[in-house]
């Protein structure tokens, strides 16, 4: 069992969840109760509520634990198997108490420990690769369609959160992953290449952008010659996230890092060379540094074409 008894009190178990049912564990859910704290309590044990959290924090008062950790609760549909929850006593609109920040705190800072969840804020869960510290409504349709959950003065307050559990693990909070080393930059020889299409991620940006250059292998276009995708950002540095899609393939392949992009010197290539044969589609998402940071310029991305190899 994983009853984190030392930071919350046990009050469950309930019907409501799926026993043995949580997979990898990627972050940690926000939600409001719109209601009591007495109120949700008796609510998730109803058998006929089809609802439940892992836990409740109330606005007065120790955090409370009502699923275990290793069981599934039905608080997120489709982020179930993956996202903890903690249910905060309240109304939208409201922000959280003192007392529920630590309760919220004291939680991701054991999810950090126990399963490697980053001291980090998640504004697109449902990206692949996507951890951390988000909201209900982040997940959109596919986690209930409760987009005002729980509220914006509650998202406004993760950065305290994530404070407080950094504090607490004795470790600074990390804005996104740790990018690995950055990869190469482009080289002289690669800068003589004819331009094949160009474009920018926008200022700002940070919904996942597809760029769909013509496939280099597939009998059109560029034949077999050699591709290369390089960004460049001018005016600040940049984090993108990163995901292409291969001809013949069944799914996506997703960079586990972060594209570091540096504001001085030149572009960078997130494959290190040419790309994949077959490329067909690759997936920009603008990474905010931190949530003060939406990112404050442009990203230019380059598409050139060589010879084959």
């Amino acid at each position: 069992m994983a009853r984190w008894s030392d930071i919350a009190e046990w009050i469950g178990p309930t019907e409501n969840r799926y026993p043995g049912g949580m997979g990898s564990v990627a972050g940690v859910v926000l939600h409001i109760q719109d209601g009591s704290e007495a109120g949700t309590e008796a609510w998730q044990k109803n058998p006929s509520a089809q609802v439940s959290s892992h836990f409740l924090a109330p606005r007065d008062g120790g955090l409370r634990q009502m699923t275990d950790t290793r069981d599934a609760a039905w608080a997120e549909v489709s982020g179930n198997l993956h996202w903890l929850s903690i249910e905060n006593e309240g109304f939208g609109g409201q922000p959280l108490t003192a007392d529920q920040i630590e309760s919220c705190a004291q939680v991701l800072a054991r999810a950090h420990a126990v399963y490697g969840v980053p001291l980090q804020a998640c504004d697109d869960p449902l990206l692949p690769g996507a951890a951390g510290l988000t909201g209900h409504g982040k997940g959109g349709a596919a986690w209930g369609g409760h987009y005002d959950c729980p509220g914006d003065p509650v998202l406004a307050q993760r950065a305290a959160i994530l404070d407080r559990a950094a504090a607490i693990v004795g470790a600074r909070p990390t804005p996104t992953p740790t990018p690995v080393p950055t990869p190469a930059p482009t080289s002289e020889e690669d800068d003589d290449m004819a331009i094949a299409l160009m474009g920018s991620v926008p200022e700002g940006f940070d919904e996942a952008l597809v760029l769909t250059p013509p496939p280099p292998q597939t009998g059109k276009n560029w034949g077999d010659r050699n591709v290369w995708l390089s960004f460049g950002a001018d005016f600040d540095d940049a984090l993108l996230r990163i995901a292409y899609w291969v001809h013949g393939d069944s799914a996506w392949k997703v960079m586990p890092q972060p594209l570091h992009v540096p504001r001085v010197g030149d572009r960078v290539n997130p494959f290190g060379g040419p790309a994949p044969k077959g490329l067909q589609k690759v997936s920009v998402k603008r990474v905010a540094a931190s949530e003060a940071d939406k990112g404050t310029c442009p990203v230019g991305w380059l598409v050139e074409v060589g010879p084959a190899s």
